[in-house]
């Protein structure tokens, strides 16, 4: 974490925006976290291998649903973290 992330946190300030990155074996995902909307954006699915149009599209489908699965289990880790903190 950058110092002057580190700073803002110690003096209460909370996250409004973030990068983000998430990476499985070879693939790549990035983008941009809103955390006030609780949205995401500009997010850059890993590079496809497939040649043709429909089986581009089944890979990305693909891809989007990899990172879906990872932000549900991302999102059950914090609220379970923020349970046992409690």
């Amino acid at each position: 974490m950058a110092a002057e992330a580190k700073a803002a946190f110690s003096v209460g300030k909370k996250l409004k925006k973030a990068k983000f990155f998430l990476e499985r074996d070879s693939d790549a995902w990035s983008g941009m976290f809103d955390a006030d909307n609780f949205a995401f954006g500009s997010v850059k699915l890993p590079e496809s291998e497939e040649m043709t149009p429909d089986n581009r599209l089944e890979e990305r489908i693909e891809f989007l649903d990899t990172f879906s699965k990872a932000l549900r289990a991302y999102y059950v880790t914090f609220v379970e973290a923020m349970r046992s903190s409690n």
